[in-house]
C-alpha cells in the first residue's frame, strides 16, 4: 500500500485531495506491477509429502523445508530466499529450500522457467504455490480501478476503544476457509448518510500481521450494486500527541477504502468482514466495483 500524509493532521483541501488521488495512482501502479496480483495466474497447495507443479514434484517436510525435484530437461533458476550469491542461477535435481514461518517477513521461495514465476509461499500452517504470468490477460486489461468523488467527510476521527490485550479471534476468508486475526479494540463514529438519532457506527479494528497496521474490514449497503460484494478495508491511524487522559482516538479515512485483491483476481485469498464490521449504511466513498466485476 502506498505510504501518504497522515490523515490525522488537518490541512487545506486542496492537499487533501492531491494526497488522495497520490495514493489511488499508487494502488494503480502496484496493480499494473510485475508482482501485482493481476499476474497471478494459478494457486497449487502444496501437501506433506509430495505435490505435482509445472517445474516438478514439490515435498513438504517439517519445519517448512521443501525439496523440489526439477523436472529434467527444464531450464528452471532460484532467486528469493535461500539462493544468497547464487540467485538467478539454475538449478538441476534436487533443490532444498527453506520456506519462512509465520509472522517472519523474510522473502518467499521463488523460482522462474521461460516467463512465467513460481513463488512458495505460507499461508498460516500451509503452503502454496503461486504461479505468476507477467503477460496475463488480466494485467494486459486492467484500465485502473473506479472510485468515488473524493469527500473530506468521509475522513472521520473515531473513538478508539482499545483492548487490554489483543484478543485472536476467526476471520472467514474468500475461499471458504478460515484464518486467524488479533482484534485489538473498536472505533465508534458517526458519517454522512447516517441519521442523527441513530446509534454511533462501530467497527472492529485488527492488526495486520505482516506490517503491524490497524487493519479494517468492512462491508456496507453500496457492496454487490456499486463495491465489491466481498466488502472492503482500510488502514486506521491511531491520532498522535492525545492528552494521556482524553478518549483514544483513531482517524479512518474512506477516501481510501480499498478492494480486497480478491475483488479483481479470484485466485487470491483475502480475509471477509466479520459480521460486527458489516454496516446497514451506504458508504459512498473510496474504491468502487473493479471494471469487469
Amino acid at each position: 500500500m502506498a505510504s501518504c500524509h497522515d490523515p490525522s493532521v488537518d490541512f487545506p483541501a486542496d492537499a487533501y485531495e492531491r494526497e488522495i488521488l497520490a495514493f489511488r495512482a499508487a494502488r494503480e501502479a502496484k496493480y499494473r506491477s510485475e508482482d501485482g496480483w493481476l499476474t497471478l495466474v494459478d494457486r497449487i497447495p502444496l501437501e506433506p509429502g509430495a505435490s505435482p507443479t509445472p517445474l516438478g514434484n514439490v515435498s513438504v517436510e517439517s519445519g517448512g523445508r521443501i525439496v523440489l525435484e526439477v523436472t529434467p530437461g527444464m531450464e528452471v533458476a532460484r532467486f528469493g530466499a535461500g539462493a544468497g550469491a547464487g540467485a538467478g542461477q539454475l538449478v538441476a535435481g534436487s533443490v532444498e529450500a527453506r520456506v519462512p514461518g509465520p509472522g517472519d517477513p523474510g522473502e518467499p521461495v521463488v523460482f522462474t522457467s521461460g516467463p512465467r514465476r513460481y513463488e512458495i509461499v505460507r499461508r498460516g500452517e500451509r503452503l502454496f504455490m503461486r504461479v505468476r504470468d507477467l503477460k496475463s490477460p488480466s494485467r494486459i486489461a486492467f484500465r485502473g480501478i473506479p472510485t468515488y468523488s473524493i469527500d473530506p467527510a468521509y475522513r472521520v476521527v473515531a473513538d478508539f476503544a482499545r483492548l487490554p490485550e489483543p484478543e485472536d479471534t476467526p476471520l472467514a476468508m474468500s475461499d471458504g476457509d478460515e484464518d486467524r486475526a488479533q482484534l485489538v479494540g473498536e472505533a465508534h463514529f458517526s458519517l454522512p448518510g447516517a441519521t442523527s438519532s441513530a446509534s454511533p457506527l462501530a467497527l472492529q479494528i485488527f492488526v495486520e500481521e505482516s506490517t503491524g497496521r490497524l487493519y479494517v474490514p468492512f462491508g456496507d449497503r453500496t457492496n454487490r450494486d456499486e463495491t465489491y460484494g466481498g466488502g472492503r478495508f482500510l488502514y486506521g491511524h491511531e491520532r498522535p500527541g492525545q492528552d494521556a487522559a482524553a478518549p483514544a482516538a483513531v482517524v479512518l479515512d474512506f477516501n481510501r477504502a480499498c478492494n480486497p485483491p480478491c475483488a479483481f483476481n479470484p485466485l487470491v485469498t483475502c480475509p471477509l468482514p466479520p459480521p460486527a464490521n458489516r454496516l446497514d449504511v451506504p458508504i459512498r466513498a473510496g474504491e468502487r466495483l473493479p471494471r469487469g466485476n
